[in-house]
């Protein structure tokens, strides 16, 4: 049974949890894994073709499940943030936060009156309750629940990863290891300055008490990662379970019922 504790509570509580990106734009994906035990899933808006309807859909089927969402944006706008978090957004994951100046316009975005917020007010939305909400309860609600990660994925996001956890708004870094390698230009992940750059982020997050997350594929490394101070896991999507699965089911057909197959013909 899922936590009923707030997600951004467990978050700061340094929980560990596991969640997976959505990368399918249909609300019946989201259904499903709302039905499982994740403990949230990320909209992945950036990489994905999601249109405004279909990530409507998405964040309704959500909240109809009680499964914490947030949305991966294409960019760090205060547009993009308002939004999703009017549609119903448990929070945003923005990428490319290389400073500290961006990660506090991405908190103010976020925000009504806290944390120098700017988020333009409507009560109207989903968040509002389509206006059911009054307008003090509902800046109050949304600026105590709202969750805003920030993605660290290149060296210049590393090299001021302090400013950027100190931040205050900010509940969560999040690694994306595959631009940060690109970014140091470095062959794999794997690699010493890579890794170093990963424990990096981890450990700016643990002495700052915001939650450390890193992007994987699968849980071959989730040890090690939760071993260098990583507590909120994003594992791989449901594009890859819907491949793992399938393949699992092939492996077995093969191994245990077409050689009896075989042996009939």
């Amino acid at each position: 049974m899922r936590s009923a504790v707030p997600f951004r509570d467990r978050l700061r509580a340094r929980d560990a949890l596991v969640g997976a990106f959505q990368k399918l734009s249909a609300y019946h994906a989201t259904e499903l894994l709302g039905s499982g035990a994740l403990d949230y899933i990320v909209l992945d808006t950036e990489h994905a073709a999601f249109s405004r309807r279909e990530l409507d859909s998405c964040l309704l089927a959500a909240r109809a499940a009680d499964l914490p969402c947030l949305v991966r944006l294409p960019d760090s706008s205060a547009e993009s943030i308002l939004a999703v978090l009017d549609m119903g957004a448990t929070g945003v994951v923005v990428p490319r936060v290389s400073d500290a100046d961006k990660a506090r316009a991405v908190v103010a975005a976020a925000h009504y009156a806290s944390h120098g917020g700017s988020r333009g007010f409507s009560n109207s939305p989903r968040a509002g309750a389509y206006g059911a909400s009054a307008m003090h309860e509902h800046v109050r609600q949304s600026d105590s629940t709202v969750v805003v990660i920030c993605q660290i994925e290149d060296r210049d996001g590393v090299s001021s990863i302090d400013a950027i956890a100190g931040v205050e708004g900010i509940h969560g870094l999040l690694v994306g290891p595959a631009d940060l390698t690109l970014s140091y230009a470095q062959p794999s992940p794997g690699s010493p300055m890579v890794a170093d750059a990963i424990r990096a982020v981890a450990a700016a997050a643990v002495a700052k008490g915001v939650a450390a997350g890193i992007a994987i594929p699968d849980l071959g490394e989730g040890g090690k990662f939760a071993q260098d101070g990583f507590n909120f896991l994003l594992v791989g999507s449901d594009q890859s379970m819907i491949v793992r699965g399938s393949n699992a089911l092939a492996r077995e057909f093969q191994e245990n019922v077409a050689p009896l197959i075989k042996e009939k013909g």
